[in-house]
This record gives C-alpha cells, sequence and structure tokens, in this order.
C-alpha cells in the first residue's frame, strides 16, 4: 500500500478527480438527454391514448344506442303480447260468465 501512495501525486489525484468529473458530466448529459426523449415520447403516447380512448367512447356510445333501440322494439312485442293475452282472457271471461248466467237463469 505504500509503493501506490507514493505513485499518487497531487497531479494524477487532480487528473483523475477531472476525469471522474468529466465522466459524470457525459452520465447527466446521457439522462437529461434520456429524460427528454422520454418525456416527448409519453406525450406522443398520451395523444394517441386520449383519440383512441375518444374513439372507442364513441363506438360504445352508439353500439348502446343501438342496443337501446333493439331492446325497445322488442319490449314494445312484449308488451304488445301481454295486451292481446289479457284481451283473449278477458273475452273468455266474459264468455264463462254469460254462459253460466244463461244456464242459471
Amino acid at each position: 500500500m505504500e509503493t501506490m501512495r507514493s505513485t499518487w501525486t497531487d497531479e494524477r489525484m487532480d487528473d483523475l478527480a477531472r476525469r471522474i468529473d468529466s465522466g459524470f458530466e457525459r452520465v447527466h448529459a446521457e439522462f437529461r438527454a434520456l429524460r427528454t426523449e422520454l418525456h416527448s415520447d409519453i406525450g406522443g403516447l398520451r395523444g394517441e391514448l386520449h383519440s383512441d380512448i375518444g374513439g372507442l367512447r364513441g363506438e360504445v356510445h352508439s353500439e348502446m344506442g343501438a342496443l337501446r333501440g333493439e331492446m325497445n322494439a322488442r319490449f314494445e312485442r312484449v308488451d304488445a303480447r301481454f295486451d292481446s293475452m289479457q284481451r283473449t282472457m278477458f273475452g273468455m271471461m266474459a264468455t264463462i260468465v254469460v254462459g253460466f248466467l244463461v244456464t242459471n237463469l
């Protein structure tokens, strides 16, 4: 250990410190460039996602409107069938009552 210390002069230590500082400056510059690139890429992705989600919302909205229309039409048909059944049942009941009255009078 003592022999290594004797070969490390102040100039060599200063040179090593400058090289280390220079290396860290390059690393910081690369990080700044990477951060800028990531920021722009993320901004682009946000824009794409926003437009895609807007398109999906429109599609879902139109599909839901079509589904509502279809369901309403089917419910109207079911209501019409219930109305028809009620009329038939009322007619049958009236026939039974009239028949009962005619036979018992």
